[in-house]
């Protein structure tokens, strides 16, 4: 049937997806579905490729009870090539590990039964060179690959109060003094000397993110904790302060709760109950609806950042927030997708071209740049077509296919029937086309291409006939 007098033309090309997920199907402004997965445009810039690849994999490396709480910063230990993780369990011991970003290693180093760690309460940085690990009511002092533990430090050694259970000790850095929220209150440590209650928001409030950012520490108080907050919760506010007056410079009302603020390359991103935002000097802004990003589901390596998105039960997205093209906006593109039915997944420690995923129970080392992930799926927008028509043609422009790649491809009908069509797979060839024959009219059409190999699309046709009634179904 293929194409003929009357016929007309979609030309899909891969700049348009390189404008990444949209925010639903019948997106005005272009991109690709968000119910995408697994989406490649980093490795070569102007293909469309399938996402990251798994560089490494250690199987089984945690409990299925574990949940990571904290990571360090993505700085990696020189010579070594080792990071650290740190996980609590249903129980409430935390599991102090190193990670190998080239082998993906997971070595546990030191265990702590005698307090209580959990996400939401525990937090863990780098500090004057060594680690601390808050846990429900103490913080501690540890050497880099955990070799040497003091997990009551705070209390015993820096001589600082008992922190509050129940409530989140996230920590921050600024101007090499640490500091430490402990519910209403935030502490600091200059490396001799405590600073006990150096700010205090007052009872009934209570910390639930933290970070440093151009100069100051940013902070937002609730009238919960943040393991208490949920949809319904109000009363947030973002604070900044200076880390030195005990009273605050800033204070901007916020909508919803919070459970994560970044500072990245001259930007302060927050994470809210559902909802991406940027902070915009005097409010926020919001970048994508979103599930909950918190402190151990981010990443950041360059100009990008990465975080998990929840997707069902049990599936989760790593989204790239970032440009594979010089000078273009950033975009979110779903890179990596997981499935687990134990622990929580977490994101961090981005090093070395790779970023650690940690999916249930497995650490998987994930390329940046990679893209040979299995069953990689674009789906495109719906693209409606002026009324009812027949599809009639779809052509395919890739890269030339080697062994194991393949495209398989199908389209969403206006009825929500996915229509098989067929699979480019040949060796040696860069382009395929192939008639659609007797479907039903459709008034929309939404392309979606299964990726499997490490070649990219260019762009796809779609050719259609209109028609002035319904036929076929």
């Amino acid at each position: 049937m293929g194409r003929g007098a009357g016929t007309k033309r979609i030309t899909i090309d891969s700049r348009t997806w390189m404008k990444g997920a949209a925010e639903n199907n019948e997106s005005l402004e272009g991109g690709f579905s968000p119910d995408s997965k697994g989406v490649g445009a980093f490795a070569t810039p102007g293909l469309i490729k399938g996402g990251h690849s798994v560089s490494a994999t250690a199987t089984n490396a945690f409990a299925a009870d574990e949940s990571v709480f904290g990571f360090t910063t993505k700085d990696v230990n020189s010579g070594t090539n080792l990071t650290q993780l740190a996980t609590g369990d249903t129980v409430g011991d935390g599991r102090f590990y190193t990670v190998h970003f080239i082998t993906g290693a997971v070595t546990l180093a030191a265990t702590d039964t005698a307090r209580d760690y959990a996400v939401g309460i525990s937090d863990m940085v780098k500090y004057a060179g060594s680690i601390i690990t808050t846990s429900a009511t103490n913080a501690g002092l540890s050497d880099n690959v955990f070799g040497t533990n003091d997990f009551d430090w705070w209390t015993t050694v820096a001589l600082g109060p008992a922190l509050t259970a129940g409530t989140y000790h996230v920590m921050t850095v600024l101007d090499s003094v640490l500091y430490i929220a402990d519910g209403r209150y935030v502490h600091s440590w200059d490396g001799t000397t405590v600073g006990t209650n150096a700010l205090d928001f007052g009872a009934n409030n209570y910390v639930t993110a933290m970070t440093t950012h151009d100069g100051m520490i940013w902070i937002t108080v609730a009238p919960t904790p943040r393991s208490d907050q949920n949809l319904f919760t109000r009363g947030t506010r973002l604070i900044s302060w200076d880390g030195i007056q005990d009273s605050w410079d800033v204070e901007i009302p916020l909508e919803q709760p919070v459970y994560g603020l970044f500072s990245h390359n001259g930007s302060m991103y927050v994470g809210s109950y559902r909802t991406f935002q940027i902070f915009t000097g005097s409010g926020v802004a919001s970048l994508r609806r979103v599930g909950v990003v918190s402190k151990e589901k981010i990443a950041f390596d360059g100009d990008d950042l990465f975080f998990l998105e929840s997707r069902s039960a049990g599936n989760y997205a790593m989204i790239r927030y970032g440009s594979p093209i010089a000078g273009r906006a950033k975009a979110f593109y779903p890179v990596f997708e997981g499935s687990s039915s134990s622990g929580t997944p977490a994101l961090g420690n981005a090093a070395l071209g790779r970023i650690i995923f940690v999916d249930g129970r497995d650490l998987k080392l994930i390329n940046q740049f990679g893209a040979n992930q299995a069953n990689s799926t674009i789906i495109d927008i719906k693209r409606p077509l002026g009324g009812f028509a027949f599809i009639r043609h779809i052509e395919l422009e890739t890269e030339v296919l080697e062994s194991g790649d393949s495209f398989a491809i199908s389209y969403i009908n206006s009825a929500g029937t996915e229509i098989t069509v067929g699979t480019h797979s040949t060796v040696g060839q860069c382009f395929y086309g192939i008639d659609v024959e007797s479907q039903a009219a459709t008034y929309v059409i939404q392309l979606k291409i299964v990726i499997n190999g490490t070649k990219g699309i260019r762009r796809a046709h779609i050719y259609y006939e209109d028609t002035e009634r319904q036929l076929n179904g």
